[in-house]
């Protein structure tokens, strides 16, 4: 009986044993193909330039960051920044007011086409009258 208990035992871990190696070279397989992707993108030598080049870069950029801020003041700084809000709200007003403006001047220039409208046709029916009275004058004969 414990013969045949080790030999389940025996044969139920060679079942774990096999179960999980093969799992284990499945992983390794997807491991390494995961690393060949991974070497097709992006070389590790171009990887690791790339990541000097951005350190270098971060490096100039704090190092101008100082040098600015010695030459400005974070108040002054702080100051311009308010200001230069500031002018972008006057701008923005500015535009707005003249697109009021540009559109009171065209509302106008429509009124002023239409009143010129009005005016020359009254002056034609002016005019028509008028050739119509002094034809009748002209051709009356007065007496005394």
């Amino acid at each position: 009986m414990r013969n045949l208990e080790a030999q389940i035992t025996t044969m139920v871990s060679r079942e774990a044993y096999e179960t999980l190696q093969r799992q284990s070279e499945e992983q390794q397989n997807k491991l390494q193909n995961f690393e060949e992707h991974t070497d097709l993108m992006v070389s590790k030598e171009n990887y690791e330039a790339l990541q000097h080049h951005l350190k270098e870069q971060l490096n100039k950029l704090q190092y101008l960051e100082s040098i600015v801020g010695s030459m400005v003041s974070q108040e002054t700084y702080e100051a311009l920044e308010k200001q230069s809000e500031f002018q972008k709200e006057i701008i923005a007003d500015y535009q707005n007011k003249l697109t009021k403006l540009q559109q009171e001047s065209h509302e106008q220039v429509e009124t002023i086409q239409a009143s010129r409208k009005q005016i020359s046709e009254l002056q034609t029916t002016s005019m028509i009258a008028e050739n119509y009275i002094l034809n009748r004058w002209q051709n009356r004969t007065f007496s005394r």
